[in-house]
């Protein structure tokens, strides 16, 4: 697979990689590039004068399937993905990126498609094939063991 960046309607660089790109999605300040792909894991990337190098930030959480969805939160602060196989994991961009949710988040009956943050960053919209939009609220409070 690969990554393109288009500038002024001009490929401005490619970057080839070793897996099956699915979706991405920047960071709020435009640093970081996320990208997940088809054997469930999230590649970052960061963005620099048009050009993508790969980064050492890294999400403890992977998908049993595709990656579908990626999105960071407008404060910067957290970064979730979501999954064919019903799965949410959402982490913290600071430190080691370490999974704020102990396990996978797993309320949809089917997978899901699409995933993002509330402008405050303090709420999750997901929807699903199952036909329905599941809002995730207190992020840092949730447990899917306590649900």
């Amino acid at each position: 697979g690969k990554v393109t960046m288009v500038q002024d309607g001009k490929v401005s660089s490619t970057t080839e990689v070793d897996y099956v790109p699915k979706c991405g999605s920047f960071s709020s300040d435009d640093a970081l590039l996320a990208v997940g792909d088809a054997k469930g894991k999230t590649h970052f990337y960061k963005v620099e004068g048009g050009k993508l190098s790969p980064s050492d930030f890294s999400m403890s959480g992977e998908h049993y399937g595709e990656v579908r969805g990626v999105s960071f939160s407008p404060d910067g602060k957290l970064v979730a993905t979501a999954g064919a196989k019903k799965q949410i994991f959402i982490s913290s961009t600071s430190g080691d990126g370490s999974s704020l949710n102990r396990f996978a988040w797993e309320y949809h009956q089917a997978g899901i498609n699409c995933i993002a943050f509330s402008p405050k960053s303090d709420k999750l919209a997901t929807g699903s094939m199952d036909q329905s939009i599941i809002i995730w609220k207190d992020l840092d409070k949730f447990d899917a063991k306590n649900h």
